[in-house]
């Protein structure tokens, strides 16, 4: 409940260029507090639709944060999907990035909106036919656009858009050698959808496919169970409907998607090292202000860093390049810490805050305790047995 609305505000203060490894960070920190990030996504999404522009560096981090969200939310994405429809759109018709890198992710991106994306295909098919019926376009961006088309029909029925996809498919594989063989598998995946709806297309595509010789097995087979009359088999139950390329390629997604993932391995509560905590508490021969402010700082970033609690550790990295960060994370990050120490050395921290309190007037320090003294009140796990006339 602090670390969230602490982290994003920093967005509103940072440096604009450090903007693109907050959105990263966030990523991060969703991956690993998943369904939990949801009563945030509201300001989360004003954070994605003021920066997603199309000048900005930060478009494929926005993208795999994106990504991110929808690990978390699976179904529960699908009413947060219109808020970037319009950044999708933008990105798939004017993306001047090098190679259209943004777009290749983008549509990598689309794969993983499964079934939240039902209720928009007429808004987001079209840009993605466009994408490989245009010869202008990278040929690693026209294949990637029909395999995207390929992965959706794993999850949405693309039968009441069949025309205005199979034309320009078909189309493609009459002027884009190159693109043949992603053709013919995309093609495959639509007709098992269609069945015998897809008899007025037949025509067309075996004319093409004649032109220029092509031999597809798995196609070959679909089209004498339509012209016989027969039910085609669920794809898992025929090993030639199922073909070994598009299950290496089912599994190779995955593995490039785990890959790519902010690691998440370590989601269970880490370990607090007390005695690199001990020293840190130490105050040793501080004089100066900015000995104290020094003191406070690395304080700061030590409780990040022991904290038991993945989400606050995820923001190390940042709070030692933005103390203002650390600072608005001081009171949890002790909390954190805390709740997981002994007895005696609870005594040892309370000994050393104590002696804080009476070795120093800095008014930035006095206040910083204080409030933590009164953070602390509120929890479950406190208040801190402080001594009263010190406070």
């Amino acid at each position: 409940q602090t670390v969230i609305p602490a982290y994003l505000t920093v967005f509103r203060t940072a440096d604009p260029s450090f903007r693109e490894f907050l959105f990263q960070q966030l990523g991060v920190i969703i991956a690993i507090v998943k369904q939990h990030i949801k009563n945030y996504l509201g300001d989360i999404f004003t954070l994605i639709k003021e920066y997603w522009t199309p000048s900005t560096s930060m478009q494929s981090a926005i993208i795999i944060l994106i990504e991110q969200i929808v690990n978390a939310l699976g179904s529960e994405f699908r009413i947060y999907l219109p808020l970037i429809i319009p950044q999708i759109l933008r990105v798939f018709m004017h993306d001047t990035s090098e190679n259209k890198i943004v777009t290749s992710k983008l549509l990598k991106a689309l794969e993983m909106f499964d079934g939240n994306l039902d209720d928009y295909l007429h808004l987001l098919l079209p840009p993605v036919v466009k994408l490989f019926d245009n010869p202008e376009n990278p040929i690693h961006i026209r294949r990637s656009a029909l395999e995207t088309i390929d992965r959706l029909t794993d999850s949405l029925d693309l039968s009441d858009y069949a025309s205005r996809i199979i034309h320009p498919l078909v189309r493609t594989m009459d002027t884009t050698l190159a693109l043949h063989t992603t053709c013919m598998d995309t093609l495959c995946t639509l007709v098992i959808q269609l069945n015998y709806k897809f008899t007025i297309f037949i025509p067309m595509v075996t004319k093409v496919m004649s032109r220029h010789k092509i031999q597809h097995q798995r196609f070959h087979v679909l089209m004498t169970r339509i012209l016989k009359g027969t039910t085609i088999a669920d794809e898992e139950d025929d090993p030639i409907l199922m073909k070994k390329e598009r299950q290496d390629q089912l599994k190779k997604k995955g593995k490039d998607r785990s890959d790519n993932a902010p690691d998440t391995t370590a989601i269970k509560k880490l370990n607090v090292n007390f005695e690199t905590m001990k020293k840190v508490l130490e105050t040793g021969r501080r004089v100066s202000k900015e000995d104290w402010m020094e003191w406070l700082r690395k304080l700061s970033i030590e409780l990040l860093k022991e904290s038991p609690s993945p989400a606050l550790r995820s923001c190390l990295a940042l709070a030692q390049t933005y103390n203002p960060l650390a600072r608005d994370l001081f009171n949890p990050a002790f909390l954190a810490c805390w709740t997981e120490l002994t007895e005696f050395q609870q005594d040892e921290v309370i000994a050393s805050l104590e002696k804080t309190l009476t070795s120093q007037e800095i008014p930035e320090i006095m206040q910083t305790l204080l409030n933590l003294a009164e953070f602390m009140e509120h929890c479950d796990k406190g208040p801190l047995p402080l001594e009263c006339h010190l406070l």
